[in-house]
């Protein structure tokens, strides 16, 4: 698609180590909910947040990325994370895009639980100023902390958030590698072309080789 036909954006990131179905139903929630042009997915090359743990080489988490997508017509992979040759936050990423893509609405893209911790991410005050946030809840029950942290944000940095429910899905890139290292099942937690992937490159079959726990 066109970048000059584009209004409306959505930004995913994360590890993706790897990508997995929990991924894929958040952004589509947010596509069809919030009304998105499309939705970029965006690899972490150097996470800042997962300094002395080891992480899948960035070429296979990006290929990864790549299978999930590909039959997504409104999904597309950003590979500026990628190409950085240090460590990048949330805040470079969106300055990044925000030069490159003049005249268009960015919206970060992230679970509940993501936002209770944004006040300890680099210079999160800037990115309410950057961009509108779309907020997922994993289910309908109304968490009182959750809200209080929206009105703080709304309040105090002029923040845009829009809270949307997604369907739950209990699963995360953590467990898929820690069943792989099992040599157990992780159908229908990753797509099938992502799981033949794991599978012919060999990927996640030591439990120890120190993965950092995330859930995006």
């Amino acid at each position: 698609m066109e970048t000059s036909v584009l209004k409306h954006i959505g930004i995913l990131g994360g590890t993706f180590d790897p990508v997995h179905l929990g991924h894929l139903t958040l952004a589509q929630a947010a596509l069809k909910e919030c009304n998105l042009d499309i939705v970029y997915f965006v690899p972490a090359g150097e996470p800042p947040h997962k300094n002395g743990h080891l992480i899948t080489p960035v070429e296979h988490r990006q290929k990864m990325v790549e299978l999930a997508i590909q039959k997504h017509p409104f999904f597309e992979l950003c590979n500026f994370e990628i190409t950085r040759q240090k460590p990048s936050y949330t805040v470079h990423l969106l300055n990044h895009l925000r030069h490159k893509l003049p005249g268009t609405e960015l919206f970060f893209i992230l679970g509940a639980d993501s936002l209770l911790e944004i006040e300890s991410w680099y210079h999160f005050e800037e990115l309410f100023q950057l961009s509108r946030f779309i907020v997922v809840k994993r289910d309908k029950s109304t968490d009182t902390e959750l809200l209080n942290r929206v009105a703080f944000f709304q309040s105090e940095f002029h923040a845009s958030i829009q809270l949307i429910h997604g369907v739950r899905m209990d699963v995360s890139s953590s467990e898929i590698r820690s069943r792989t290292a099992e040599g157990q099942s992780i159908l229908s937690m990753t797509p099938e072309t992502v799981q033949d992937y794991i599978k012919q490159h060999g990927l996640y079959q030591s439990e120890t080789k120190g993965y950092a726990n995330e859930h995006q």
